[in-house]
């Protein structure tokens, strides 16, 4: 009980050193202006990571790309010529619905099968197919 009295007191004393009842003006904007800059940054981080997010979501792979020549290659029963080649084009890709997404579709992959194993062992883009 003697230390709920001491705190009284205590408390008495500092309630009466303090005389002022509210904060100034000044006070009250470098507080706001504070928190208006950290919010600031917070929001210029988060937007900046979610657009980020969403291109990276919105592109297509290479290695996803080749997967979808590769099975347009074989499902549509393409003819390699002589020396084992055979062109796609994006837009046929596109087209048949083996790619959806955000991608140039003026690009032609180049897909070359060994002749022995008939695998398809190499994929590259390329200007044109000759």
């Amino acid at each position: 009980m003697k230390w709920l009295v001491a705190l009284i007191i205590m408390l008495k004393r500092v309630v009466i050193k303090m005389n002022r009842k509210g904060f100034t003006l000044i006070e009250l904007l470098a507080t706001l202006m504070i928190i208006g800059i950290i919010f600031g940054i917070a929001f210029y981080l988060i937007r900046g990571t979610t657009a980020s997010t969403l291109t990276q979501m919105n592109e297509i792979s290479d290695s996803e790309i080749f997967e979808a020549a590769k099975m347009y290659a074989i499902e549509t029963n393409r003819q390699f010529n002589r020396s084992g080649y055979v062109c796609v084009s994006m837009q046929e890709l596109v087209d048949l619905g083996y790619i959806n997404g955000n991608i140039e579709t003026d690009k032609i992959i180049k897909l070359k099968r060994n002749i022995e194993t008939k695998a398809i062992e190499e994929i590259k883009y390329v200007k044109s197919c000759n």
